[in-house]
């Protein structure tokens, strides 16, 4: 079940913590963590936190590895 809202008049959607967890593939917690260090961007609003669905699009294609680069 998708609970993906859109602000009046904005046109951006907003994610839950769940939604981008299930997006990256990770847990909760991972999410929690990126944003604690300031890494992902999040709004915050009465204790929950809420994602902007292309700020996490724009952050995933940030830590893109070439597939000529090695690990």
């Amino acid at each position: 079940m998708t609970t993906t809202s859109n602000l009046p008049g904005d046109g951006f959607a907003l994610l839950s913590l769940r939604e981008v967890a299930d997006i990256l593939r990770v847990v909760p917690m991972t999410i929690r963590r990126l944003v604690a260090k300031r890494d992902l961007p999040v709004y915050r609003f009465a204790r929950r936190m809420f994602f902007q669905r292309a700020d996490i699009m724009r952050w995933l294609n940030g830590h893109r590895i070439e597939s000529n680069e090695h690990f």
